[in-house]
């Protein structure tokens, strides 16, 4: 498993752009790319360096953010990067803890600020009803995998880390809550 990780991750390590760049499309065509290829790439890097122990992915995950960092400031996050957000602050603090640079805090604000407000979703009353038609509000994988945001940057803003989770699962239970104190839905929430 390590050596074909590793074929992999040598690939996608050797394949990094002189500016830090690391998603699979040319220059021009970076302005289009959907963001949350990065924020995902950036966990791989993370999981990688701290399974692997290879010195090179920290590096390399230090160097595209810095660049992500930058991209962002013109080019905002959108579709699944920007409900998606989050998942480019785990990295980036496990980063944080590494070298202490306060850039990497700003970053996390950055994603922050760009990304879906989920609890002006939450109070939305979206939640309420069962939907057939697919966005990125309803999905449950989105729901599921936003239950994170609020506790992830309650270590930048020093908030309860649970508080937001809790009342976000409460409400999904009570119009989407199924026996197994789950929210149903494959694709989009299904009421109860």
């Amino acid at each position: 498993l390590k050596a074909r990780a590793n074929r992999y991750m040598d690939a996608i390590m050797d394949a990094q752009c002189e500016d830090g760049w690391l998603c699979p499309c040319p220059p021009e065509a970076r302005g289009g790319y959907d963001t949350w290829a990065a924020l995902l790439m950036s966990k791989v890097l993370m999981v990688y360096a701290e399974c692997a122990g290879d010195p090179r992915a920290e590096k390399v995950l230090y160097k595209m953010l810095r660049q992500f960092n930058r991209f962002i400031d013109s080019n905002t996050l959108r579709n699944w990067g920007q409900t998606r957000w989050f998942e480019g602050v785990i990295p980036a603090l496990w980063l944080y803890d590494r070298c202490r640079e306060e850039w990497l805090i700003d970053y996390c604000l950055k994603l922050e600020f760009e990304g879906t407000d989920w609890k002006k979703v939450m109070r939305s009353g979206l939640w309420e009803k069962k939907t057939r038609e697919w966005d990125y509000f309803s999905h449950v994988v989105n729901l599921g995998m936003m239950l994170k945001s609020d506790a992830l940057m309650s270590r930048i803003h020093g908030n309860d880390p649970d508080a937001f989770a809790s009342q976000a699962l409460k409400r999904l239970l009570k119009h989407h809550g199924m026996a197994m104190h789950h929210f149903s839905g494959d694709e989009c929430l299904h009421g109860t």
